[in-house]
């Protein structure tokens, strides 16, 4: 059936700031939302939609870009209609990131890689995924060393972005 562990402390990873640097992103008296914006910016036309810890590297690519978007999922399933209502916000393209196993070449895209490019292409959206795609040997020094391993760097992100 599957499944994938990556054993690395997440105790080492950037704390996620809000765009105007002001602070954290979140504050543990938040209240918790299935979706947070981390950079909006006036008439992006593309986004990133991120899950888990690779969201610092998406908002790293679109500080660079300064023209996409990035949304980091905080939980799935999100409200009934909210992903088809933030995919159609970006008829450019959407690229997804995510730490977890996104399908093969083989198989296909599954998880929420595959969610999106559901409601991406009913919407004549294109789409690009960045996450994990073979998890059966990968070097697990680190987060960016296994993401690199996988292909998600800001790099790689920019590449997807500027591709659509």
């Amino acid at each position: 059936y599957g499944g994938h562990i990556i054993g690395i402390p997440r105790d080492n990873l950037p704390i996620l700031a809000k765009q105007d640097g002001s602070g954290p992103l979140g504050e543990a008296a938040d209240e918790w939302e299935a979706v947070t914006a981390y950079r909006e910016y006036p008439k992006a036309k593309k986004a990133i939609l991120a899950l888990g810890a690779p969201a610092f590297l998406a908002g790293e690519a679109a500080d660079k870009l300064g023209n996409v978007d990035v949304h980091i999922i905080n939980g799935l399933p999100v409200a009934a209609g909210a992903l088809e209502k933030l995919v159609r916000r970006y008829p450019k393209g959407i690229i997804t990131i995510e730490d977890g196993f996104i399908g093969t070449a083989e198989t296909g895209v599954r998880g929420f890689a595959s969610l999106v490019a559901g409601v991406a292409t009913d919407a004549g959206i294109k789409v690009a995924h960045l996450g994990i795609t073979d998890p059966r040997t990968a070097p697990a020094d680190g987060h960016m060393e296994t993401w690199a391993h996988f292909g998600m760097t800001r790099s790689a992100l920019l590449q997807a972005v500027k591709s659509l």
